[in-house]
């Protein structure tokens, strides 16, 4: 029984001096320390890619052919790709329709709006029009959760013309 308690005893004194030695580490430094090292790899590497690269520019100049067989080189390498996308739109395209079908109502609903338009109009109630022989009126107008104001000077003179409207801001 006693060396079964010292073991675990000694067990558990190896666990607490661990977590004492991780106490001890400051992650700040370790992170700085990481990414120092990492900008300092990357600017001593950097002459090193620029070489590889200028080289790379230079072979290709060196070694492309004409324009003539250039302009026809990748031809059949594009043609493959088309006929792989071609291929693949003809073999998914059910489960596309399928998807896209699905969200139909949803999307619908989210872009569906009610509109909701008040007519108020400033006019002489015995001559019904305003003085000078206008009807002028104030257009208010609700899309969704936004409201627009509009205001037409005659009403008689603006029916099928367009009238700008302008954001109506709830305070």
């Amino acid at each position: 029984v006693s060396n079964v308690s010292g073991g675990v005893k000694g067990v558990l004194g190896g666990v607490r001096s661990a977590f004492n030695g991780l106490r001890n580490i400051n992650l700040w430094h370790a992170g700085a320390a990481i990414m120092n090292g990492l900008l300092s790899g990357l600017k001593s590497a950097w002459g090193s890619v620029k070489h590889f690269v200028r080289g790379i520019a230079g072979w290709i100049k060196k070694h492309k052919g004409p324009i003539s067989y250039d302009k026809k080189l990748l031809i059949p390498a594009g043609n493959a790709i088309m006929s792989g996308l071609n291929g693949g739109l003809v073999s998914g395209f059910e489960n596309v329709k399928s998807t896209v079908l699905g969200m139909g109502n949803t999307i619908a609903d989210t872009l569906t709006c009610n509109p909701v338009a008040a007519l108020a109009t400033s006019r002489n109630v015995e001559t019904g029009t305003a003085p000078g022989g206008a009807t002028p009126v104030v257009i208010n107008l609700t899309l969704g959760s936004s409201d627009f104001q509009a205001f037409v000077d005659d009403i008689s003179k603006a029916q099928g013309t367009k009238t700008q409207f302008q954001r109506a801001y709830k305070f």
